[in-house]
């Protein structure tokens, strides 16, 4: 199949389509006739770096519309507070899990020494992720033992996200 390139019609083609549509022709086509008679420009893919944080802003205004229409979100909500809660959201659902390091009581127990409260995994989300949160946002029981828990984490106006927590011994 010989290659074809994307061109915005100028003025209406018989044949081909009307005034501002967009179509696939070969590219001698556009070359020697399209082009040269002005009745078609070369439509530009790449229009320099991207802006990731608009992309972000446009698809979180897509999501906020698509949840007022299903009645998941107050309309009233303004689009900055959605982009910005949004932000948090998303961040929060990238961890995989956050780890804190306790020392064992008993060297072959699972208790440690302190515990992980709220307050902590608040200051870790804080200082390694840049995510601020309110403090009764998070809900979790104090974690008083090695291993990995679950904790619910209240996004206003989006709900609740898990996030794992991990809790270990310090390596030897």
């Amino acid at each position: 199949m010989a290659k074809r390139i994307r061109i915005k019609l100028l003025m209406d083609k018989p044949g081909m389509g009307q005034a501002g549509d967009v179509v696939e022709v070969k590219p001698g086509f556009m070359r020697n006739e399209l082009y040269p008679k002005g009745v078609a420009e070369y439509v530009i893919v790449y229009t320099g770096p991207r802006n990731r944080q608009a992309e972000a802003e446009q698809v979180a205004e897509q999501a906020r519309e698509k949840a007022i229409k299903s009645g998941q979100l107050d309309p009233s909500i303004h689009r900055d507070l959605y982009i910005r809660l949004r932000a948090k959201a998303d961040r929060i659902e990238s961890l995989s899990a956050i780890e804190f390091v306790r020392p064992r009581i008993r060297p072959n127990d699972s208790a440690i020494f302190g515990s992980v409260s709220a307050d902590d995994i608040l200051n870790q989300l804080r200082s390694e992720y840049q995510v601020e949160l309110d403090p009764n946002s998070i809900e979790i029981e104090r974690i008083k033992a090695l291993g990995q828990y679950t904790c619910q984490i209240q996004i206003p106006h989006l709900g609740k996200f898990p996030l794992k927590v991990k809790v270990k011994a310090p390596q030897a």
